[in-house]
């Protein structure tokens, strides 16, 4: 298992939780350490994107670069998802109120 990860001011530890060679993703999930009160992120990497490549390679910093397009509790097959937004697709939080609806 790597080593945890800093990001939006605090340390998480980086899953690999599974891969779906039928739709080429591996699916990563970020658990917050140092907050219990964090929900943990989840996204959805193409196969592409990682090459041969493992989990346990990435630098950091594209650990992180992952983590700032990681949803909470869960992923968006939604173009329009935006991560800080709960709704997909809708307002983030903290712009304006809550997504419509």
């Amino acid at each position: 298992m790597r080593e945890p990860i800093h990001a939006d001011g605090d340390t998480w530890r980086v899953a690999d939780t599974g891969h779906d060679p039928r739709r080429a993703v591996h699916t990563v999930v970020f658990h917050c350490l140092s907050d219990n009160q964090r929900p943990y992120r989840v996204l959805e990497v193409p196969e592409s994107q990682l090459g041969a490549r493992s989990f346990d390679t990435l630098s950091e910093a594209e650990l992180v670069g992952l983590f700032s397009r990681s949803h909470t509790m869960d992923y968006s097959h939604d173009e329009a998802a935006e991560p800080a937004s709960h709704g997909y697709g809708g307002r983030p939080l903290g712009r304006g109120g809550p997504p419509p609806g």
